[in-house]
């Protein structure tokens, strides 16, 4: 342990020169003394549970910039999430690249029990390191299985630092001033064979060494971004635009970058605009979950609700990939089991993005029917049937059950359903969310067994690409994104939407267009076009019977050139465009066609 290490001054050094962005400060000075934190400030600040006991206090008896502080004591378990809840999407991911760092003052009194604190990878799963700090001026951190002694000054403030690099990996840790550890940040508190990388949670809970209740003070508590968290994925393109003749293969090159030092894998998945889906009647397929162990896909929410219920939520899951021979049919119906006790519900059927996970009500619905619950199986008919598009689908159930009852949930995937049972207690201390579960031992499955019933007619997919792709750190990836005409016939127009998403939590939405087109006008058309010099330079000539609209566009999808007409003959110059291929719809009184130019 060295004062002011070489490494620990070079990061401060680039930190205070480079263009450091505080994401949020709070000195707890805007708030009332005697109030509690996450009461004050729930944007930012949040407990564990989500219960008042757990909540810090502000005091104005001690601080290191006056007035106030935070006291951390008895049962309190202080949660700053580093990614507030996005209100768009009510979801919240961590950050898992970008360099950050956090600081604040710290104050531990030497008559008391000490003081700790620890960082998470991701709430309540993965632990990065933990630190304690004993009554008499040590203390000891934790991170990688290994144990780092250091000192500190009791009965004063002492500033704190976490600095934290995901992109290249590397972590420092100083205390007054003083670099306690430096180490790889994808290793978690107790072991270092993991990589997890990610920054989600700061937690100030009330312990100490010896694992009693801890006593402390926190104060100019600060979040600085040193390089900037970046959630989109590098591409050359903005959005793809195929213009091909029927029963043809056409092909775009997409190249994804990797400035991060570690290897990534980038999963994709297509969905198609299908505006007016095909309803005749394919069969019934018929898809369930009842064979599925994994129960961290199951959400079970406790929610205070009105006329003296209680309202239990959950859900699951069906990836795109399951989904992908069904695109352009619907779900039409929603199977489940429930037990008795029920008296209302909802089910929901929405459109989930990769790697969203929505708390409370969710977003993007395709469908909401209530029901009236029935003790067993559960069959909902949609009086809206959700559309298919290629995305991942989230099936919700929402029921009511009154606050005196301890309900009964029937688990298990037999119409009979024999000893298969989800106890879910109410307890009269619940607040806001709340989940407590207890499992028959028998039982094998831990699953909500939910099925949906699908029919209609598929549509054609007639975009292909790889379902995933990896890419090494600071290296460049290229696929093939694929268009499969087949039999359409000229002058069809689709749209669709590429979803790429990185295990880095970089995504990228590309908007696709297909325009089925042909190659020579004359011997498929009574539309004479033409389009000449083909190379172009510094100008091209369309000449048609009268010219209403010239579009150009490059192959990713920009649109170049939107221009009007009433005419026969058009000069566009093209010396502005830069040398490539670009697609040029022109319309006429006639009808519309395409031809493909070349800029040079």
């Amino acid at each position: 342990m060295n004062r002011f290490s070489a490494l620990f001054i070079l990061l401060l050094t680039f930190a205070t020169a480079s263009a450091q962005t505080i994401v949020f400060s709070d000195n707890f000075d805007s708030y009332t003394a005697d109030s509690t934190l996450s009461a004050s400030n729930p944007s930012w600040w949040s407990t564990w549970g989500g219960f008042p006991e757990q909540d810090g206090t502000i005091v104005n008896n001690l601080a290191a910039s006056a007035p106030n502080s935070l006291h951390i004591s008895n049962a309190n378990d202080q949660v700053f999430f580093v990614k507030p809840v996005n209100a768009s999407t009510n979801s919240r991911i961590p950050v898992r690249n970008g360099h950050y760092a956090v600081s604040f003052n710290y104050y531990v009194p030497s008559q008391g029990p000490g003081a700790y604190f620890n960082v998470q990878h991701y709430f309540a799963d993965s632990w990065a390191f933990a630190t304690y700090f004993r009554n008499n001026g040590t203390g000891y951190f934790i991170a990688g299985g290994d144990t780092t002694d250091f000192s500190y000054p009791s009965n004063t403030w002492f500033p704190v630092l976490v600095d934290v690099d995901l992109s290249h990996d590397y972590a420092t840790f100083a205390v007054n001033n003083v670099t306690v550890k430096t180490w790889p940040w994808h290793y978690e508190q107790e072991y270092q064979d993991v990589d997890v990388l990610a920054l989600d949670v700061v937690n100030f809970f009330s312990n100490a060494p010896g694992d009693i209740a801890g006593d402390y003070y926190v104060d100019d508590f600060t979040l600085s971004e040193i390089v900037a968290f970046i959630d989109t994925l590098p591409v050359n393109a903005d959005s793809l635009w195929f213009s091909t003749i029927p029963n043809t293969i056409d092909t775009f090159e997409l190249e994804i970058d990797n400035p991060d030092y570690h290897d990534v894998t980038i999963r994709n998945f297509v969905t198609y605009d299908i505006p007016n889906p095909d309803m005749t009647p394919t069969g019934i397929v018929e898809l369930d979950n009842h064979n599925d162990s994994i129960f961290s896909i199951v959400r079970f929410d406790s929610i205070p609700y009105d006329n003296g219920q209680i309202r239990y939520t959950f859900a699951y899951s069906f990836e795109a990939k399951e989904l992908k021979p069904h695109i352009g049919k619907t779900i039409q119906k929603i199977r489940f089991p429930l037990g008795d006790g029920a008296i209302s519900g909802k089910v929901g059927v929405y459109s989930a993005l990769h790697d969203t996970i929505p708390r409370g009500t969710p977003w993007n619905s395709l469908s909401i029917q209530s029901f009236v619950p029935v003790e067993g199986w559960n069959e909902v008919i949609l009086n809206t049937p959700a559309v298919i598009d290629g995305n991942h689908i989230r099936v919700y159930v929402e029921f009511n059950v009154r606050t005196d009852s301890c309900y009964t949930l029937v688990l298990g995937d037999s119409i009979d359903m024999n000893k298969r049972y989800l106890y879910i207690h109410r307890h009269d201390w619940i607040q806001g969310y709340f989940l407590q579960t207890l499992y028959d031992p028998d039982v094998e499955s831990r699953t909500i067994p939910i099925s949906i019933a699908i029919d209609g007619t598929p549509i054609t997919q007639w975009l292909d690409i790889p379902s995933e792709m990896h890419i090494a750190g600071n290296e460049s990836g290229t696929y093939a994104v694929t268009s499969h005409i087949g039999n359409m016939a000229v002058g069809e127009e689709h749209s669709a939407k590429i979803y790429m998403f990185s295990d880095m939590f970089k995504k990228r939405i590309l908007p696709v267009h297909l325009l089925v087109s042909q190659v020579d006008v004359n011997e498929h058309n009574e539309i004479e076009v033409k389009i000449f010099p083909n190379p172009a330079s510094d100008f091209m000539k369309i000449t048609s019977e009268e010219i209403l609209r010239v579009e150009v566009y490059n192959l990713k999808g920009q649109k170049m050139i939107d221009n009007r007409y009433s005419g026969s003959h058009v000069v566009i110059p093209t010396s502005a465009l830069p040398a490539g291929i670009y697609v040029v719809n022109v319309t006429t009184s006639a009808g519309k066609t395409s031809k493909k130019v070349v800029v040079r």
